[in-house]
């Protein structure tokens, strides 16, 4: 006798193959932009990262019971979606760095993923993937216009609390437009030292821990500020910790600083940001033992 379960454990491997299908070739499309764009080299990681954070979500769907999806569905929801999908990859065919196809096929692929997540285990489960969802978006170039933007304001802002704390600790700087200025020596602050790449790996960073310890929206939301603020601050020291080798002592040692300078900044940035979240998880675990302990108290 067939067990009246067997189709819908054929969906079960069916949606997570086509899961792998969808953003594997989403992740593809966006290879040039990890391999040539000059802030998302960091985008190489973010498959096998986001495959570790999936998994364990799925595992938890072992031995629940299916909703019942209609075959038809997944017809449909091909016919629609591959013309779609096809056209986008011919379009950035003609560009790989054109942004806007490869931001519209993730956004499709983003809709059809949580569709199939809908379908087979409803809106919990849907809802509940979004965490490693974003995350995986992290491996999308930013949008040009705001990435540009991004990169002026953090530029002023890096320039402008550098010049004050130069001021502040004895040292008279004056900044003047996107350089640090002092007696009669410069030192430009470009687009690389503006902290752009440091904010983007340091928001992936936070995106992955707070998933991977499966922290609540609130330490979520503080990690990721957090990012925010490790970025601008280890930005700063870089950017007056170079300028002062400049002032100090010369060009040459500030070219072979810069790079080793730059690592140890980001390390830090990292550091700080993984201590941040193994002490977000230990209050989370402490406040659950609180509540364990309120309950079973007679």
């Amino acid at each position: 006798m067939t067990s009246p379960t067997r189709p819908r454990d054929e969906f079960e491997l069916l949606i997570p193959l086509a899961l792998v299908a969808l953003w594997g070739q989403l992740f593809y499309a966006a290879v040039p932009i990890w391999r040539f764009g000059e802030y998302y080299s960091f985008g190489w990681f973010v498959p096998p990262l986001a495959i570790s954070l999936f998994l364990p979500r799925w595992r938890k769907l072992k031995g629940c019971r299916l909703p019942t999806t209609k075959t038809y569905r997944y017809a449909l929801l091909a016919l629609v979606l591959l013309p779609a999908l096809g056209l986008l990859r011919a379009v950035e065919a003609f560009d790989t760095s054109w942004r806007p196809a490869l931001l519209l096929q993730g956004v499709l692929v983003v809709g059809t993923s949580h569709l199939l997540l809908f379908w087979r285990g409803g809106w919990r489960l849907s809802l509940g993937m979004a965490p490693v969802t974003i995350y995986a978006l992290t491996a999308l170039p930013y949008p040009w216009q705001f990435e540009q933007e991004l990169i002026r304001r953090l530029t002023g802002l890096v320039i402008n609390i550098s010049g004050e704390l130069f001021n502040v600790f004895g040292r008279p700087v004056r900044v003047v437009g996107e350089t640090l200025e002092s007696m009669g020596k410069t030192v430009e602050v470009t687009e690389g030292c503006s902290g752009i790449r440091s904010l983007q790996n340091l928001v992936m960073a936070a995106l992955f821990l707070g998933e991977h310890y499966l922290l609540g929206w609130r330490p979520r939301l503080l990690l990721f500020g957090a990012a925010g603020g490790v970025a601008v601050v280890a930005n700063t020291w870089r950017a007056m910790t170079l300028a002062r080798i400049s002032f100090d002592q010369s060009e040459d040692a500030f070219h072979q600083a810069h790079d080793r300078i730059g690592y140890l900044s980001f390390a830090a940035g990292i550091a700080i940001l993984v201590i941040t979240a193994i002490l977000l998880s230990a209050a989370k675990d402490r406040r659950r033992g609180v509540l364990k302990t309120t309950i079973t108290t007679p």
